[in-house]
Formats: C-alpha cells, structure tokens, sequence
C-alpha cells in the first residue's frame, strides 16, 4: 500500500510540474497565452490517464467470472455492498475499525483539499506559492507513506495509525492559530507527512480485517471507499457550514480535531490481525 500510494504521489508531481513549465513558458511551445497553455493541460492529463491505463489493460488479468449475476450491474453493485455489511456486522473490530475510518477520514480528505483556499483566504498567500505547497504536500507525502509502513512494521498498523491521528489533531489545532506564510508550510510539511501514511496505512490495516477465503475481496473494497467518499461529502459540507457561522475556517479546521479525536479512540478500541503493542 505504502509504495503503491507513493508511487501515486510521485506521478502527480511530475504531471504537474510538466503542465507548471509549460504554461508558464507558453510561448516557447507554440500557445498565444497561458490560457492556450492551460486548456492543453487539461488535454494532457486526459492523454496521460490512457497512457498510463494501458498498463493495467495489458498486464492485469482478470480472473473468470463464475454464475454471473442476472441483475442489472448498478442494482447488484448496491446488492454486494449490503452483503458486505452483513457480513461486517459479525466481524466486530471492523465494525469499530470503519467507524474511526469514517470519522477520521471526515478530517483527512476535507483537510486535502481545502489545505490550499486555507492558505490564500486566511493567510493571502499568493497562488504561485500555494503551487509550491502542493508539490511540497505531494513529495513529503511519499516520504511519509514510507515512514509510517515502517513505524507499522515494527509496531502494527493500529499503533502507526494513532501516532498520525495524534499528528492530524495538532495539525487542527495548529491550524487555528497560526498568522505567518512560513508557519504555514511548516503546517503544509506535517500535512504531507501524514497524508500519505494514513491513507496506505487505512487500507492496508483494513485488508487484513477482510475474511479469510473471501473470493470477492473488490466487494469489500468497494464498501471501504464508499466509507470514504461519505466522509468526503459529510466532511465538505461541515466545513463549510462552521465558516458560514464562524466567518472563519480556523473555526473549522478546529472542529475537525474532534473528527480524529473520535476516530482515535475506535482504532485503539479495535484489534487489528498482527498488531503490536
């Protein structure tokens, strides 16, 4: 998982340094101004998606597919997910291990992608720097995917995961009262250590939870990145909404410390496969 989400990282990060020097040298390609140069960004990612699927199309293999369903994919698609929480309903650590996934998650993915409207609304920091924010998130977070495999070798996954939740609620509080551009990218730096360790740590410590001799292990992925995709949706709008009625996201970068205050507690409550005290 760790080198597989940081190999992601990576990926990013040369696709948008690419599409940075040319925008910003447009007329040394060929484009009339920079808004030439970013619409053929755009066209860019689109031609490195395909480029970079055909690996998958060429060297992954599916297995066959044995009594396939009659149902209509959507229908049976939302059908393999209620199995699944069924099936969770009887595994109690994961019961408890989703719970602090969805609610730190609540905090992890909204902190993502609202890490930059925090740095120009609250602290006015000019958009060609938050570039430079972004690519510093995208490089430490490789770093940090492979630290935290580390900390989870040595430790268990449960224990790595609670050393980055511990991590994220000083990250909020820190969030609040910060006022300087450098305190922000010291900010940005913890962000990116942790981001990409939570994120491999989550899914490898969730696989381990999946049953044993489980053939459709898609399934239960499946039914963990709806877990995620939820907090997304619950996570953007709470933040939005304590802005609204604060008139400041420090407010809700505060609030969100309760998210992973609450997430904390259930991954110690869970015993994960292989954990280490």
């Amino acid at each position: 998982s760790a080198r597989g989400f940081s190999w992601g990282y990576g990926g990013s990060v040369l696709l948008l340094v690419i599409n940075i020097v040319t925008i910003e040298t447009f007329s040394f390609w060929g484009f009339s101004d920079k808004l030439q140069a970013l619409k053929f960004s755009f066209l860019l990612v689109g031609i490195w998606w395909a480029a970079v699927s055909g690996f998958a199309f060429v060297y992954l293999k599916d297995e066959p597919v044995k009594g396939r369903s009659k149902r209509h994919f959507m229908v049976n698609g939302f059908h393999e997910l209620v199995l699944v929480a069924k099936e969770l309903r009887q595994i109690k650590d994961g019961i408890k291990f989703l719970a602090g996934f969805f609610f730190y998650s609540i905090g992890v993915q909204t902190i993502i992608l609202v890490a930059a409207l925090f740095g120009s609304s609250e602290l006015q920091i000019p958009s060609e720097r938050m570039i430079f924010t972004i690519i510093l998130l995208q490089l430490v977070a490789m770093a940090g995917a492979h630290l935290f495999a580390w900390v989870s070798k040595i430790k268990g996954n449960r224990t790595s995961i609670s050393i980055m939740l511990l991590v994220w609620i000083a990250v909020c509080i820190s969030a609040f009262l910060i006022y300087s551009e450098y305190q922000f990218y010291l900010l940005a730096g913890a962000v990116g250590l942790v981001m990409g360790g939570i994120q491999s740590q989550s899914r490898s410590a969730f696989s381990k939870l999946i049953p044993q001799g489980t053939t459709d292990t898609a399934s239960y992925f499946s039914f963990y990145d709806v877990t995620e995709k939820l907090a997304i949706v619950f996570g953007m709008f709470l933040f939005g909404f304590t802005e609204h009625l604060t008139g400041s996201m420090r407010f809700s970068a505060l609030v969100f410390s309760l998210f992973f205050i609450t997430g904390l507690v259930f991954i110690r409550l869970a015993k994960l496969p292989g954990a280490k005290k």
